[in-house]
């Protein structure tokens, strides 16, 4: 219910100008953009946790018992966040809800944690030390001001653990350190023989599809097109 919705006065668009109001369709866009992301960012670290697991699972056979593998745990998978604004918070609330990481497993870094009350009270630790939480991640979400992203990563550069996986959802800005990186576009544009694998089976490309919609609550039915951008706001 928005109990905004006849104060026209407060509303957002009441003191835009009307020669400007044709840019208004941003605001949308950009929200529309925020919860891709995230939906993205959690498909992710669902696929890397399930990755990991069955690592640890195929690891653990070589040398553990049947009996005793059907008791083994994977590695805990902890997720850090610098950044406290609307994309960390919407980040961070979409990885507990729909993602596998449990409040205890994610944290975030920023400058004012003490503006970050309803998440520390279902359990994400919040504070500002940036090196801190990346030497303790596995997964480093970069969800800062492109105009911050030099420093932290001055900041954060030695603290990284060799298997660390930095995710930065600051476009267009060029990391000023040697991070171990991919780019997205590349990998989907290059041939590989995952690529090559991927589009020559459809078995394949359905798992993946059915993965992502079961992630976010979206049916598949044989009449509904796949959606992949598609997901719910919180």
């Amino acid at each position: 219910m928005d109990m905004l919705q006849d104060l026209e006065s407060l509303q957002f668009e009441y003191g835009v100008p009307e020669e400007d109001r044709i840019w208004l369709y941003l605001q949308g866009r950009s929200r529309g953009l925020m919860i891709e992301a995230c939906a993205h960012a959690t498909f992710f670290c669902k696929l890397l946790y399930n990755l990991r697991a069955s690592l640890n699972k195929n690891q653990s056979s070589r040398h553990l018992s049947i009996g005793s593998l059907n008791s083994a745990t994977p590695e805990e998978f902890k997720v850090g966040i610098i950044g406290g604004g609307h994309l960390g918070k919407q980040l961070a609330g979409t990885l507990l809800q729909l993602g596998p990481i449990p409040a205890e497993s994610l944290r975030i870094s920023t400058r004012r944690p003490e503006t970050l009350g309803e998440l520390q009270k279902l359990g994400i630790k919040c504070f500002y030390h940036n090196a801190d939480l990346v030497s303790w991640a596995d997964v480093i979400f970069l969800c800062c001001l492109p105009s911050q992203l030099p420093n932290i990563c001055v900041e954060i550069y030695t603290s990284l653990e060799k298997a660390s996986i930095v995710y930065s959802f600051v476009a267009a800005i060029p990391l000023p350190r040697p991070f171990p990186w991919f780019d997205l576009t590349a990998v989907q544009l290059k041939e590989t023989p995952f690529s090559q694998h991927l589009s020559s089976s459809p078995v394949l490309q359905d798992h993946l599809t059915h993965l992502y919609c079961a992630s976010f609550g979206i049916s598949l039915t044989k009449e509904q097109p796949v959606i992949s951008t598609g997901f719910p706001s919180q």
